[in-house]
């Protein structure tokens, strides 16, 4: 039997260790704000796209995100650079291990009172996987463990977000393990939400408009096939067909509708359809 590879110990000295109670996060009743916070909670909490995390999750399948897109949506990093103003090395720092993080943390000026000296749109992450849906389980898992603070700077609403785990610290003392902090603007969350959702709504807009043109178009050939059966001018069923342009299903399908609503019915002596006096093309 192979022996299992061993994980290499985790340098202490390199991660970031913080309270478990920040001052920072106050006891404040979050039900106390506006609808901005509630669509918030519902969307990354509630109804979170991160997969497994939440009973009441909807995936950007859902959303009307295909494979294709998504590819598209996560190379774009969601236009989460652009929509929140932010900029690799300057606002946005991201890595792959928790070793790295404290450096991060360092590079971005956000120390452990950030909720206090941010006063823009700024990122610390740890990415795993993809940019987009790790920034969304950040922000839910900030959520889930109510490790984040309302915070108003200049006239606008922000909030803070700290994730990680309870973890020991250096002597050994329990202490929380952070793994990313993010400052972002109250909008900038509504703005996601809204890049998100816009291919949801633009796929129902896509159905409706494609069923609207199907219906329209199958009430033309309607029109068209009585226009046929009234003047007469067709010898079978056939050439009924060929000349409105319709398949023997789609044809038959037609002739069964009006049929059906007291428009036509076939002439056995004259081995035709004839129009009804309720047919009125």
């Amino acid at each position: 039997m192979a022996e299992k590879k061993r994980r290499k110990p985790v340098d202490k000295t390199k991660i970031e260790y913080v309270e478990p109670k920040p001052s920072w996060i106050k006891a404040v009743k979050v039900n106390d704000h506006n609808d901005v916070m509630g669509s918030i909670i519902q969307f990354f909490l509630v109804e979170s796209p991160c997969k497994g995390v939440s009973s009441r999750g909807i995936s950007l399948l859902d959303y009307g995100w295909a494979d294709s897109l998504r590819m598209g949506l996560y190379t774009n990093f969601l236009d989460t650079t652009e929509v929140a103003n932010l900029c690799d090395g300057s606002t946005l720092f991201t890595a792959t291990r928790k070793e790295e993080m404290k450096n991060r943390f360092v590079d971005a000026d956000m120390p452990g009172n950030f909720a206090s000296t941010c006063t823009s749109n700024r990122v610390v992450a740890l990415i795993n996987s993809n940019f987009v849906l790790d920034l969304f389980r950040i922000i839910r898992n900030s959520l889930a463990h109510c490790r984040f603070q309302l915070v108003e700077k200049n006239g606008v609403d922000f909030i803070a977000f700290e994730n990680g785990m309870p973890g020991k610290d250096l002597i050994g003392a329990d202490s929380f393990e952070v793994s990313s902090r993010l400052f972002l603007k109250c909008s900038t969350l509504i703005d996601w939400i809204a890049v998100v959702k816009s291919e949801a709504i633009y796929e129902a807009e896509e159905i409706a408009r494609k069923k609207e043109t199907s219906e329209r178009e199958w009430e033309n050939k309607r029109q068209l096939v009585l226009s046929r059966i009234s003047s007469g001018s067709y010898s079978n069923k056939d050439d009924l067909g060929k000349d409105c342009e319709l398949s023997k299903r789609n044809l038959d399908k037609l002739l069964g509708e009006l049929k059906a609503q007291g428009l036509i019915a076939y002439s056995r002596s004259n081995r035709k359809w004839e129009l009804t006096g309720d047919a009125n093309p």
